[in-house]
């Protein structure tokens, strides 16, 4: 795990991410309104994934690729997260955005991604 145990802003991913991938969501988490940086997990650091996402109690979960998309849908009864249908469950918001990390260098993905992970923003955003 990578960020602080406080975060609104929680990305969980099927392994560890690139610093590249740390900096974009960063950046994006920032963009949204968060005032935290993010916490970055991995499915396999979560034993029970439903139990440490009420640990965290972030404002979002963003699920950037499959496998954590599948973890998350697993782990939440009836979530039913996937690309282009992000899930308001339990407080919390659900954002998939499956193969972040190869957006980071294409610039028309990289649009669509932002798109997805505006649903992400912190609630006092005002748009």
């Amino acid at each position: 795990m990578i960020g602080p145990k406080d975060a609104t802003f929680l990305v969980l991913s099927c392994s560890d991410v690139g610093e590249d991938v740390r900096n974009a969501l960063r950046s994006a988490a920032t963009a949204l309104g968060h005032k935290r940086l993010p916490l970055f997990a991995t499915v396999d650091e979560c034993s029970n994934l439903e139990l440490f996402v009420y640990e965290i109690d972030p404002w979002a979960v963003v699920l950037i690729d499959n496998e954590a998309i599948a973890a998350a849908n697993q782990a939440f009864p009836s979530l039913n997260v996937a690309p282009d249908k992000p899930v308001e469950y339990a407080g919390y918001t659900f954002v998939a955005v499956p193969g972040f990390a190869a957006c980071i260098d294409a610039p028309a993905a990289k649009r669509i991604a932002w798109k997805q992970l505006q649903d992400a923003k912190h609630p006092v955003v005002p748009w």
